[in-house]
This record gives C-alpha cells, sequence and structure tokens, in this order.
C-alpha cells in the first residue's frame, strides 16, 4: 500500500506556527496549527503527522506514540509504528497532558488530574515524566538578542519557550521552532518547516533534497528537515534552479545567483540577457540558461552567447547543448545553432528533461529521447506540450502536466497517470525524486507518495 502524505500550508495547517513544545527523555515534541512531529538531536524529525489545530502533544518514545488534543478538544494517539490514529473522546479545559504504556495523564485548568486508557477508561496512576508546561515562560535576553543579530533565522510572534537539558527551544506563531544551545549561546538547528506556495522547483544535488517555494528553501536530508529563510537573500528571492560548482551550492535567481554560504553572496546577471530559466554543466563548464543568452557561469566577466530569438530552455547530453527556441529545437555549437528535424517535422516543446546520459522532451508529437545525437519518439496518449517539470527514477519517468502526473514505464513500454488521491489538485509546478518518493509541488503546498 502507498503512503500518502499531504503537506498542504493552507492557514488551518501549517507547521510553522507552534502552540506547544515539551521535552520528553531527549525528545522535543511540537504541536502545531499543521499537526504534530517529534524531533531528537543527532537524529532530526522522527515523527510527523500532518492535522489541523493541535493544541498539546506529548510523546512515548518506548512505543512511538503520540497523544494530541485539537482546539476543538478532541483527544487522538497516534501511533507511526502501527501508522493508526485513534479518537480518545472530548476532553475539554485540559492544561497539560502525558502518556506513558497506553495510559494518558490529563491535568485540567482548574488543577484536577485524570488518567485514562487509549478506550477512554478510567486507569491507576503511572509516573510520567517529564510534565514541562510549555507555555508562558519568559524567553532569555540572549535568545533574542542572538536572533535579532542574524536576519536568516528571524522569528516573530513567539509563543512558548522551554529548557532542555542542554537547550532552549523556543516555539513561534508565524516561522516554527528553533533550539539554541546553551553552552554556546548558539542557534543549534533550525528545524521550522514552512513551506508556503508557489513551489518553484523540486531538486535532489548528492543525498539532500531541495524544496523551493516563496518562503525559502527547506531541506530534507534523511529523516532531518530543515529551513532557509528567504531573508537571508538580501536581492531578492525568485528562484529557478540549484546546481553544484566547484564545491559551492549555486541557487540560480530570476536575475543573478547566490553562493548557499553565509553570506550568501549574490552576482547580477546581464541586463541584456533578461531572466534566468535554468541552470546546467557541459563537462567542466557551467552554463546559464536566460531569455536571451546562454551565459558561461566560471568565468569573469561573463561569456555570453547572444541570441536575437526567445529561449524556452537548454540542456546538453553527449557533450552536445540543445535548446529550445521559440518552441524549436536546435543544438548549438559556439554562436552557430542548427535546426533539428525529426521525419522532416520540427520538434515543437518548451520543455527538457535531463536524464543521466540522455533527454527527454514532452513534445507536441510525444515524448522525445535524445541519445547523444539519436533521436527517437515514443508516443503519448497524454498532451505533453503543457509538461512543466519532470524527473526520472529507475526505469520511469514523470512529467507534470497542469493537472495531473503522468508517467511512461521503460521496462513495460507502459503510459500511465499517478493517482494524486485527492480532489483539486492542479497548477503542478515541480517534481522530485528523494528515496524513491515522488514529491510533487502544487498550488497548495507539496504532496508526497
Amino acid at each position: 500500500m502507498i503512503k500518502l502524505f499531504l503537506f498542504a500550508f493552507f492557514s488551518l495547517s501549517d507547521f510553522s506556527h507552534v502552540n506547544a513544545v515539551q521535552f520528553i527523555e531527549g525528545n522535543v515534541c511540537v504541536a502545531t496549527d499543521g499537526g504534530v512531529f517529534v524531533y531528537r538531536e543527532g537524529e532530526g524529525i522522527v515523527l510527523s503527522y500532518p492535522f489541523p489545530y493541535v493544541k498539546l502533544a506529548f510523546y512515548d518514545p518506548d512505543t512511538k506514540t503520540v497523544a494530541f488534543i485539537t482546539k476543538d478538544h478532541v483527544l487522538y494517539v497516534y501511533s507511526s509504528f502501527f501508522n493508526t490514529l485513534k479518537k480518545v473522546g472530548i476532553k475539554k479545559h485540559v492544561s497539560r497532558l502525558g502518556l506513558k504504556a497506553g495510559i494518558i495523564h490529563l491535568v485540567y485548568d482548574n488543577g484536577k488530574q485524570d488518567y485514562i486508557t487509549i478506550f477512554n477508561q478510567k486507569s491507576e496512576v503511572v509516573y510520567i515524566d517529564p510534565m514541562i508546561e510549555a507555555k508562558n515562560n519568559p524567553i532569555p535576553l540572549y535568545v533574542k538578542t542572538r536572533v535579532f543579530e542574524n536576519p536568516c533565522h528571524v522569528f516573530s510572534a513567539p509563543t512558548s519557550y522551554v529548557q532542555g537539558f542542554t537547550y532552549d527551544v523556543v516555539g513561534t506563531n508565524k516561522s516554527g521552532i528553533f533550539i539554541f544551545d546553551r553552552a554556546t549561546r548558539l542557534l543549534k538547528n533550525n528545524i521550522f518547516i514552512n513551506i508556503v506556495p508557489p513551489i518553484y522547483k523540486i531538486k535532489t544535488l548528492n543525498d539532500t533534497l531541495y524544496i523551493l517555494h516563496s518562503h525559502g528553501i527547506t531541506k530534507i536530508k534523511s529523516d532531518y528537515v530543515n529551513s532557509l529563510s528567504k531573508d537571508c537573500f538580501p536581492y531578492e528571492f525568485l528562484p529557478v534552479d540549484l546546481i553544484d560548482i566547484k564545491q559551492n551550492t549555486i541557487l540560480v535567481s530570476k536575475t543573478g545567483y547566490y553562493i548557499l554560504k553565509d553570506p550568501y553572496f549574490f552576482t547580477s546577471l546581464p541586463e541584456e540577457c533578461s531572466f534566468a530559466i535554468n541552470a546546467f554543466h557541459i563537462e567542466d563548464k557551467t552554463f546559464i540558461t536566460t531569455r536571451h543568452c546562454l551565459l558561461y557561469v566560471d568565468k569573469a566577466p561573463w561569456k555570453i552567447y547572444y541570441t536575437p530569438f526567445n529561449i524556452d530552455y537548454a540542456a546538453q547530453t553527449g557533450h552536445i547543448m540543445y535548446i529550445l527556441i521559440d518552441e524549436k529545437l536546435y543544438t548549438k555549437e559556439d554562436t552557430i545553432k542548427k535546426e533539428i528535424d525529426y521525419q522532416k517535422e520540427p520538434i515543437i516543446a518548451h520543455y527538457i528533461i535531463e536524464g543521466k546520459d540522455r533527454l527527454y522532451i514532452p513534445a507536441k508529437r510525444g515524448l522525445f529521447i535524445i541519445d547523444g545525437k539519436d533521436i527517437t519518439l515514443i508516443r503519448s496518449p497524454y498532451n505533453l506540450l503543457s509538461c512543466t517539470s519532470g524527473i526520472i527514477d529507475e526505469n520511469k519517468l514523470y512529467m507534470a502536466l497542469w493537472d495531473k502526473v503522468v508517467s511512461y514505464d521503460f521496462k513495460n513500454d507502459a503510459w500511465s497517470y499517478v493517482n494524486l488521491d485527492k480532489n483539486n489538485i492542479y497548477e503542478i509546478t515541480a517534481l522530485g525524486i528523494y528515496g524513491h518518493r515522488l514529491y510533487i509541488g502544487y498550488r497548495d503546498g507539496v504532496l508526497v507518495k
């Protein structure tokens, strides 16, 4: 059975709106307007469950189970081991919460305490430690000062503060949760999860998945998730692509590029080249495609390849550069371009999907595959001309169309579409593969299959 996780970041479901924070045996359990997640130092997020308006939450690491209460007073228990959710009952005026070995400890606003099983039956008292209230504690001055000094990690509207054994944790109403090392008095880990559509691109570099969205960059590495705020980019944040150059990760924005390390140095594109479209390598050279130029990045000043036409996309395979100009495919060597015909007709497209050793072009007539100078055509039952993003994973190629994701299975020579299990998903903008899971960026967030 395929597991489906929906990260739809409406006002009703936003992991950046933190309501309560608790330490439980070295784990940080966070209740947010978008659900509950548990963070363990050194491991990252070990449990994450999207759910609207979670007011309080408590995690039992022995059973990998979390109990949580929503703002409409409903008590639930979720098991990450069995992937099951159980509604326990209605519990009003609960101010603190605990969970141990299937027993839930409830503390009410008037000081009364209750012990019940996960089946809402009375239970004997069990020892639950710690019951740390995470509200209304003053935030230390050094935490405020450190945050205000670093614009990349600004938080606003703090809602909760709690001390762990060696860490200070701040929950906020707009940018998630922040962890500070008390010994060094420095920001230790920034794990706010605030993916905000539109999603511009989803890309894997090395062993990290990058999600470029309107509020910054969210990085996923194994089970660890962290974010880089758009406040780190002083000139503009209109992300287009990511690429590695000489051990640096480069963020290509529409009018230039940033080096993704402090102080996020920015290089502007030449004005005559208009806005950037994508970036790619040919052997040891790096190029940025813009609307009117191809730019050789590695040398300063820029080496500019001008064209009087409008460029839609460019990529390479077999040391050959292919470029879409006014939706027609060309090869290009230095300043000379040559139109590519297939069976005496031009190839009409506006997007190129880059594979490991070949290119895939969703086109008017179907899917073209380019391997060096060899071109083949696979007929498609779908209109691929509207494709805006694509990704290949082993024997399957996935393509994002306006309102669906389609795939082609090379091994079985078969077309199919991805069942999104969600109504009204359209304006699909980006695809990515990480750990053999498909990440789908669309109008309201990111869908993971």
